[in-house]
C-alpha cells in the first residue's frame, strides 16, 4: 500500500484510510476519502468487500 490509484499520494494525515481490493493477490488500493467513502472508521472499511476493475468481473 504506497500510493493511492486515484491521487497518487502516499498516507496522509487527512486520509488514513484506505481501501483495497478485496482479491487476495491483488495491490490495488486507494484513499477511501478518494473513492468518496466517507467512512468514519477503519473497522468500517475492513467490513466492506469491495473489487478493483480487474477484479470486479471475476467470480468470487
Amino acid at each position: 500500500m504506497n500510493k493511492c490509484r486515484v491521487c497518487g499520494e502516499g498516507q496522509l494525515e487527512r486520509r488514513e484510510i484506505w481501501i483495497g481490493c478485496s482479491h487476495p493477490s491483488c495491490d490495488y488500493w486507494l484513499h477511501a476519502e478518494c473513492m468518496g467513502i466517507s467512512a468514519k472508521t477503519k473497522a468500517f472499511v475492513s467490513s466492506i468487500k469491495w473489487y478493483c476493475v480487474k477484479h470486479r468481473s471475476m467470480k468470487h
